[in-house]
């Protein structure tokens, strides 16, 4: 299955792959949270960025990833996975604010 992230340019794309990254705490206990961040599709992805305030930087990429699901994230429209593969899909920017310019890439699903 594939899964979509906005990765910051900031951080280097081959920490995705990197199981043991940080990647989110829980408010509760404090205890990090296993896998990376994702969404199901861009659509949920989209609702992310708008529910949570998502700041999309100068250079962030919008990332398909491929993975083995280990469970939900607390936050709404995401999920966690391990991640196996990934292919950056184009600005993260452009993305967003032309909403659906990479829609036929959901299409594989």
């Amino acid at each position: 299955m594939s899964y979509y992230r906005i990765h910051s340019a900031t951080e280097s794309l081959e920490t995705i792959l990197d199981a043991s990254r940080r990647d989110g705490w829980t408010m509760a206990d404090e205890v990090e949270l296993q896998g990376l961040a994702v969404c199901t599709s861009l659509d949920g992805l989209r609702y992310y960025a708008r529910e949570y305030g998502m700041s999309i930087g100068k250079g962030d990429v919008l990332v398909r990833i491929e993975g083995r699901y280990v469970g939900p994230d607390h936050d709404a429209h995401a999920v966690r996975v391990v991640a196996t593969s990934y292919e950056v899909i184009g600005d993260a920017s452009d993305w967003y604010r032309n909403e659906g310019a990479f829609a036929s890439d959901e299409e594989d699903e």
